[in-house]
């Protein structure tokens, strides 16, 4: 019983986290180089294999991220961010378009 409650928590703090992470603007996204941009597409089967396990292992830390709908975002702020295929993680003007969690474990790491 205490390991299904564990877990819940887990995953109410990982849930909580994202949906933070997703209030920000896009604004805000470029104006923070130093942050951790996050661009995804609810619908991209990619960003549903990366991005639930990134914010499971993840939901502890305590460096912030943005997170940004890849839908709501217009041709010329696609371009800005750099966004050819979602997931794209951008951090330090640099824009990595990967799904391979690896890479994305790295780029987490250098951002936190």
């Amino acid at each position: 019983m205490l390991i299904i409650i564990a877990i819940s928590i887990w995953l109410c703090l990982a849930i909580h986290r994202f949906n933070q992470d997703s209030k920000y603007t896009f604004n805000e996204a470029v104006k923070n180089k130093n942050t951790l941009v996050i661009v995804y597409k609810p619908s991209c089967k990619r960003c549903h294999r990366v991005l639930p396990r990134l914010f499971l292992e993840h939901c502890l830390d305590r460096k912030k991220e943005i997170v940004i709908n890849g839908e709501k975002l217009n041709d010329e702020q696609r371009d800005e961010l750099e966004n050819r295929i979602t997931p794209t993680f951008r951090y330090k003007n640099i824009s990595y378009n990967t799904a391979n969690i690896s890479e994305v474990e790295q780029i987490w790491s250098k951002s936190h």
